[in-house]
């Protein structure tokens, strides 16, 4: 395979995740219309996020043997039907209960499609050159941001909450399309009989202490950042007094920065610097959320309406910089015949670890006078979880230096 091929497929990829992450995200700064129209309290916003997510981890595991006796093609083709068709019928809900089994559905789908977008990565890439496709994969998060969220919020302001959700099942079935003509068949995995007669063990990876090790990085940080980020929104808009038209400006601004700051790191990674930056930005993230996410100080950035864009800024970087680091020394753990069930393995505990941060944000905070409270104690509790993300890094990295 050329080099032009496998970043068309790589490119390809990109906007299926991107696609994905939009439909999982859009709930979260949508919480304000859903608060309104659907008469939903906005501290339940943290569930209907997390409810997405732990579908996602629970389907992951179940279909975790499963994906690596499979050409990737036709499960990816699966996938994207089954997130259109849910998403599409997200927009006939009219209370709490109803969208959250809807989400619950989109979850079954979408969680699997980031397993499957990390199995691609590491089968057309060497492991060499991984960090710039993995920076090139995880940039959909920063498209989303750029464009897919603040276009969603534009046309909820526009129209109501389900235009963007029908705008997002539209362009599932365009990447449907453009998977039938552009993705090939990736069967290379299955070639070996005699490997494949072993395959992924979910008993096996966790045994596995660089797997096991890997997991624990994984959840600690999705569960550290998820504590907080269903609820940036709301503390933004209740709290700092921000505009809630104003919130397209925000993620436009985190994605912009996130994007480019992504681009970086992957080349730096591949030259070897990954402790280097997991520590920088771990420090950054927590000094973030210390110093703005804190009732304590909300009083002196009340009015300022910069502060809630460099927060934002500054967490998102730190969050997408972290998250590329763990992906990329993941990503050189698993053998080529257990990639997806590997990944699969990985996008449910990371699934997993976001939906018991969302949903467990919403036993800690609460809401009076029109404000959300606790907000510190849900920083502090974030800032201890990186910090241990970050020690378990640095022993993976060492372990991936001794194997090698």
């Amino acid at each position: 395979m050329t080099k032009k091929q496998q970043y068309r497929i790589i490119y390809l990829i990109t906007l299926i995740q991107a696609i994905s992450i939009i439909d999982f995200m859009l709930i979260m700064p949508l919480g304000p219309f859903l608060a309104h129209s659907l008469n939903i309290d906005p501290n339940n916003i943290g569930i209907l996020a997390g409810s997405y997510m732990l579908a996602g981890a629970v389907i992951g595991v179940l279909v975790a043997r499963r994906l690596d006796r499979f050409d990737r093609r036709p499960i990816m083709l699966f996938l994207l039907a089954g997130l259109a068709i849910t998403t599409f019928l997200s927009t006939r809900c009219y209370n709490l209960t109803t969208l959250l089994s809807l989400r619950i559905l989109a979850g079954c789908f979408g969680g699997p499609i980031s397993a499957m977008v990390l199995a691609i990565v590491s089968d057309v890439i060497p492991e060499k050159e991984r960090g710039k496709a993995i920076s090139i994969v995880m940039s959909a998060m920063s498209i989303s941001a750029i464009i897919g969220v603040p276009f969603g919020l534009f046309l909820a302001n526009i129209g109501s909450w389900r235009t963007p959700f029908y705008l997002t099942s539209f362009l599932c079935l365009i990447l449907f399309g453009l998977t039938t003509y552009l993705l090939p068949t990736l069967c290379d995995h299955i070639k070996n009989k005699q490997e494949m007669k072993t395959g992924f063990s979910l008993w096996a990876a966790l045994h596995n202490k660089k797997a096991r090790l890997a997991y624990f990085c994984q959840i600690l940080n999705a569960m550290a950042s998820f504590l907080i980020v269903p609820n940036m929104a709301i503390y933004f808009t209740l709290n700092l007094n921000f505009p809630l038209t104003g919130l397209s400006l925000l993620y436009i601004a985190a994605g912009t920065i996130s994007f480019f700051a992504m681009q970086v790191v992957g080349r730096l990674i591949d030259k070897g610097y990954s402790r280097i930056i997991l520590s920088l930005f771990t420090l950054t993230w927590c000094l973030t959320l210390l110093s703005v996410f804190n009732n304590s100080l909300q009083n002196y950035w009340q009015g300022h309406l910069v502060v809630p864009v460099i927060a934002i800024m500054f967490f998102m970087m730190s969050n997408v910089s972290r998250r590329l680091v763990l992906n990329t020394l993941s990503s050189k753990v698993p053998k080529p015949h257990q990639r997806a069930g590997y990944m699969s393995l990985q996008v449910s505990c990371v699934n997993l670890a976001m939906a018991l941060g969302a949903i467990g944000s919403t036993f800690i905070l609460t809401t009076s006078h029109n404000q959300i409270n606790h907000m510190t104690d849900l920083s502090i509790l974030a800032s201890a979880l990186a910090i241990i993300s970050l020690y378990g890094g640095f022993k993976l990295h060492q372990l991936l230096q001794l194997a090698s």
